[in-house]
């Protein structure tokens, strides 16, 4: 070929020196290109050797499964170039090892209509499926036209796979469906608008962090199922807001959730949800923020499985309850609950082995804390109670931080009766016979939950005997009864004793309001005096000594 003039000639010259070879990171590629007004999609290999079709047409399904099908065997990335791709059918993934990915920055829109738009199928054996990634799409369904199809769904078969900077929205059902399978990475990740859940993952060994789930209408979240393969997942860092539902629902073994934002959940009012549910045992919830406006959520936690850790969360706005305990040994510290319609913390009927310490709670309706009847030795305290109403303890043996004084004088005609090897105190058994007891109030008192008197029967009865108060209490230049203290006649709460069993008596502001105005550094002076029978019950007879009073507050 004659050379043209003017014009040097490379052509056996090879390239620059300054150019590699170029190799596209992905195994396929595929585009969009438009020819006489119709938009193809092609699928073409890439690589050292050169690039080879895999498939072009105009129906965008129909391309992208033959990508996926062309790496059945070696397995690979399927990188998608920013345009829209419309599905006719469910895309299928059914090997391991396959990413299907989009340009960073956004541009790739699958479109799904009423399908799902990619389901990951595997088979029990040697057909599960492993290492599916999904990266940089934009996945939308066509809701609220229709309520079929997810976003991406995974069977029973399909694992250790990972999300990344994947946004869903407008699902028929769930956005995100994954099934016993273990293993899943979830970040980045925005799932939205779904007629269904957020995220439903069944199986466990999830690690969700990073991400939004805003406005489905069933839960934002929903992960275990309670069974076996339930455990060890992680969920953390997350936005939870508008769910139709409860926010997030653990009902997995050992499943954590921490550092997240919870608000306005439960927001189709359907029935009594929360932000957070922790469904199954050894649950833990840490380092959460939960914001209401006291319309929407019954509770912004609801523990209701055993040996559960609630902590450092901060509540604020819950309808009902900040934190509802329907659980046996949960340990519930350092926790905000403020602002709450109804309780700040509330232990439901029969719960108990509670352990409730260190926690702030404020401006919450009706009480900080409320135990309720026939819940057993839960441990109250202390905590830090800033609302008027501080505490309802209706629980049995409930473990509150405490105090206890002895009685020291004898009034009236009363004596001390100092006899060996039989009990001794003062002895009350005639009227204006009576024996006093003196304490200074401790300085973290913030209210009085109720006030003991134990003595020794100095008889035997079939029901109670009687017993009369006269107390006062004051602080540093106040009267010593600013608080007086006056209660005629109460009947011990030990009932059926023998002679020299211990009685005790049991005295809370419904006895006298004033028990209820008992302050930090009070001097209280406590007198019991003799009361006669009453009502079948015996007039005081028995003995007061040593650490006789004892004093429970928070």
């Amino acid at each position: 070929m004659a050379q043209i003039a003017g014009l040097q000639d490379f052509r056996q010259e090879g390239p620059p020196g300054d150019i590699g070879v170029f190799q596209a990171t992905a195994s396929i590629i595929v585009y969009q290109f438009t020819f006489s007004g119709v938009t193809y999609i092609v699928a073409q290999r890439v690589g050292v050797l050169g690039w080879t079709l895999v498939s072009q047409g105009t129906a965008a399904s129909t391309v992208l499964q033959a990508a996926i099908n062309a790496l059945a065997t070696t397995g690979g990335t399927i990188h998608l170039a920013p345009g829209t791709y419309t599905l006719t059918v469910t895309l299928v993934i059914t090997t391991s090892n396959i990413t299907i990915e989009g340009t960073h920055g956004g541009g790739v829109n699958i479109i799904t209509g009423p399908r799902t738009g990619i389901e990951i199928t595997g088979t029990a054996g040697a057909g599960r499926v492993f290492f599916t990634r999904i990266a940089n799409l934009y996945i939308r369904g066509n809701e609220p036209t229709s309520h079929v199809g997810y976003g991406l769904y995974f069977n029973a078969y399909a694992g250790d796979s990972r999300l990344e900077n994947v946004y869903i929205n407008y699902c028929g059902q769930d956005a995100v469906y994954m099934g016993e399978m273990w293993g899943l990475v979830m970040t980045g990740c925005m799932l939205e608008t779904c007629h269904g859940s957020g995220f439903t993952g069944i199986g466990g060994g999830f690690k969700i962090f990073g991400n939004k789930f805003l406005s489905n209408d069933d839960y934002g979240a929903y992960l275990g199922n309670g069974g076996g393969s339930s455990t060890d997942g992680t969920f953390y860092g997350n936005e939870i807001s508008g769910s139709g539902k409860s926010g997030v629902v653990l009902y997995g073994k050992r499943f954590i959730c921490g550092l997240c934002n919870f608000s306005t959940n439960s927001r189709l009012s359907l029935g009594t949800y929360y932000n957070l549910d922790l469904r199954a045992n050894g649950c833990e919830a840490i380092g959460n923020t939960f914001y209401g406006d006291g319309t929407y959520v019954s509770a912004d936690i609801l523990s209701e499985a055993d040996d559960q850790l609630i902590a450092s969360n901060t509540c604020v706005g819950a309808k009902t309850y900040g934190i509802l305990v329907q659980s046996h040994r949960c340990v519930i510290t350092g926790n905000k609950v403020f602002n709450s319609a109804g309780y700040g913390i509330y232990i439901w009927d029969t719960y108990g082995y509670a352990e409730v310490t260190g926690n702030v709670l404020s401006n919450n309706t009706n009480y900080d804390i409320c135990v309720r009847s026939n819940c057993p030795s839960n441990q109250i305290g202390p905590n830090q109670l800033l609302s008027v109403n501080k505490i309802n303890d209706l629980g049995t043996d409930t473990r509150l931080p405490t105090v206890r004084a002895s009685f020291i004088k004898e009034l009236g005609t009363a004596a001390w009766i100092v006899t060996a090897a039989a009990p001794m105190g003062i002895d009350i058994d005639a009227a204006d016979e009576g024996a006093l007891a003196k304490i200074k109030l401790p300085a973290d008192l913030q209210q009085i939950v109720r006030i003991k008197v134990f003595g020794i029967a100095q008889v035997a009865e079939a029901d109670g005997m009687q017993l009369l108060i006269a107390a006062g209490s004051g602080i540093d230049n106040e009267a010593w009864n600013a608080e007086a203290i006056a209660v005629a006649s109460k009947t011990s709460s030990t009932l059926n004793f023998a002679n020299l069993d211990v009685v005790q008596w049991v005295f809370t502001s419904a006895d006298d309001s004033d028990i209820g105005d008992l302050a930090a550094g009070d001097f209280l002076q406590w007198c019991c005096y003799y009361a006669a029978a009453s009502g079948g019950n015996c007039a005081t007879d028995l003995l007061l000594a040593g650490e006789g009073l004892e004093i429970q507050y928070v």
